[in-house]
C-alpha cells in the first residue's frame, strides 16, 4: 500500500521538474542589455549612421526603430561583375541577408532562420519585410512572430529599419509532453465567432473531424504597454515582457481557403495561449 503514495510523489515531482522555469520569460536583464548596448555602439561605429529617431528595446535587447535618416546605413550591393542579366530583387535580398548575418548579435536571427514576408518595389526604393520562421529546433507560428522591415533605396541606403525581433531563449524543451487527446476533447463543444466580409459567423464544434493538429511550434506571447507623449497622448507601444512557449497549433478546418480558427496551447502545460482567425486575415 505504501508504494502508491510514493509513486504519486515521484510522478508529481517528475512533472514539476519539467515545468520549473518554464515557460521562459524575457524580462529586462541588466547584463544582457549592457552587452547589447556595447554591440550597438560597435554597430554604429561600423556603419557611421545617424537617424533623428533611434529607438532601442531594453527588454528584447534590440533595435525597434531607425527612422528619419540624416546619414543612413549603406550596405554593399553584390551585383555580378560581368554584364549578365541581373535579378535586382534577388541582389537586394541577398545583400540584406548578408547584412543580417554580419550583425547577428544585433538582430538575434541569421538569414537561415528568416523567410521573406513581403517585397514591394516603389521605383526608387524597396520595402522588404523578413519574418522569423524558425526558433531553435522548431518553426514559429502566430501573429506575434518577430519581423524586421527595411525601406532601402536602389543605392543601398536604408532610410527606415523597424524590428520586433527579440533576443532568444535556449531553454525550450525538444518536444511537447501534454497529451494532445485532452485538447481534442476540450475543443468539442467549443464555439468560435468570426466576422467575415461583414457577416458574423458563429460555429459550434460538434465533431472531432473538423479539428486538426497542425504542428508543434514556438509561440512568442508578447505583452505590450502604451508609450505616452508629454500631453498624455498614446504615441507608440513597447514590449513589456515576452513569454516563449513551445506550443501545439490546432486548426478548425471547414474546407475553406484558410482555417476558421487557429488555437495555440502550451505543449508542456496544456494552457490555452490564444485564438487567431486566419479566415478573417487580409493577405499582403
Amino acid at each position: 500500500m505504501r508504494l502508491y503514495p510514493l509513486f504519486a510523489l515521484f510522478f508529481i515531482s517528475s512533472i514539476s521538474a519539467q515545468t520549473v522555469g518554464y515557460p521562459p520569460v524575457i524580462n529586462f536583464d541588466k547584463k544582457d542589455y549592457s552587452s547589447f548596448l556595447e554591440n550597438f555602439s560597435r554597430f554604429k561605429s561600423k556603419y557611421h549612421f545617424k537617424y533623428q529617431n533611434e529607438r532601442l528595446d531594453p527588454i528584447a535587447c534590440a533595435i525597434t526603430q531607425l527612422t528619419y535618416a540624416e546619414k543612413p546605413i549603406k550596405i554593399s550591393l553584390n551585383f555580378p561583375q560581368k554584364p549578365l542579366p541581373v535579378d535586382t530583387q534577388t541582389v537586394f535580398l541577398e545583400s540584406l541577408k548578408k547584412f543580417l548575418l554580419d550583425n547577428n548579435e544585433i538582430f538575434h536571427s541569421t538569414p537561415s532562420e528568416l523567410i521573406l514576408y513581403s517585397l514591394t518595389d516603389y521605383g526608387t526604393f524597396y520595402n522588404i519585410i523578413f519574418q522569423r520562421a524558425t526558433y531553435g529546433k522548431h518553426h514559429t507560428s502566430g501573429s506575434t512572430r518577430s519581423m524586421i522591415e527595411f525601406v532601402i533605396s536602389k543605392k543601398g541606403e536604408i532610410s527606415v529599419l523597424v524590428t520586433t525581433l527579440t533576443r532568444k531563449v535556449n531553454t525550450l524543451p525538444d518536444s511537447g509532453s501534454f497529451e494532445k487527446e485532452k485538447i481534442y476533447k476540450r475543443l468539442i463543444g467549443r464555439s468560435f465567432r468570426v466576422s467575415l466580409e461583414g457577416r458574423k459567423i458563429k460555429y459550434l464544434v460538434e465533431s472531432p473531424d473538423v479539428i486538426r493538429f497542425a504542428k508543434t511550434c514556438v509561440f512568442e506571447e508578447k505583452f505590450l504597454e502604451d508609450v505616452y507623449d508629454n500631453s498624455g497622448a498614446v504615441i507608440d507601444r513597447k514590449l513589456k515582457r515576452c513569454i516563449v512557449h513551445l506550443a501545439y497549433q490546432f486548426n478548425i478546418e471547414l474546407g475553406l481557403s484558410k482555417p476558421l480558427a487557429t488555437i495555440y496551447f502550451d505543449a508542456i502545460t496544456g494552457e490555452e495561449i490564444t485564438v487567431e482567425y486566419p479566415i478573417a486575415e487580409k493577405t499582403i
